[in-house]
């Protein structure tokens, strides 16, 4: 699996630099370039939850939103371009309309992340909330399938 493949290699590579500071380096606007060279390394094939937990492993985001928006942002356009040129191979119908559903749906997986470990949320979201909350993060009307969601 090329996916495989490439986080096993940016994983390798990445061993012994600080996580924490790859994520403040990725975030900052000024290294725009680097974010874009960065997330085009990798080969998104799987998807979006799986890629993006293998994404999140080389590095520790970054607690300003908005060097959180800019690294989710990067990671969304790669994904949907990878996935829509998967998909019109494999001739399969599209679950995204566009980068920006994929972007919603990341955000919120990522904020799902957080409601279920961080130690000062009490009140967990529940699988109805989070359904409810995420049908219709694909644009243009079009709901997201509750089984992908799940």
């Amino acid at each position: 699996n090329n996916s495989t493949n490439s986080t096993n290699s940016i994983n390798n590579n990445n061993s012994k630099l600080n996580k924490r500071a790859i994520g403040q380096l990725l975030g900052k606007e000024v290294n725009k370039l680097i974010l874009i060279a960065f997330v085009k390394m990798w080969d998104f094939s799987d998807q979006l939850d799986i890629a993006l937990r293998m994404f999140l492993q080389s590095f520790i985001l970054p607690g300003e939103g908005q060097q959180i928006d800019r690294i989710v942002e990067c990671f969304s356009r790669h994904f949907y371009k990878l996935y829509e040129q998967r998909r019109i191979i494999d001739k399969k119908k599209s679950t995204f309309i566009n980068s920006d559903a994929v972007y919603l749906l990341t955000f919120s997986l990522i904020m799902l992340n957080t409601d279920a470990h961080h130690p000062s949320i009490k009140n967990r979201m529940t699988l109805q909330e989070w359904l409810t909350n995420n049908k219709s993060a694909n644009s243009k009307g079009i709901i997201f399938d509750e089984n992908y969601l799940i």
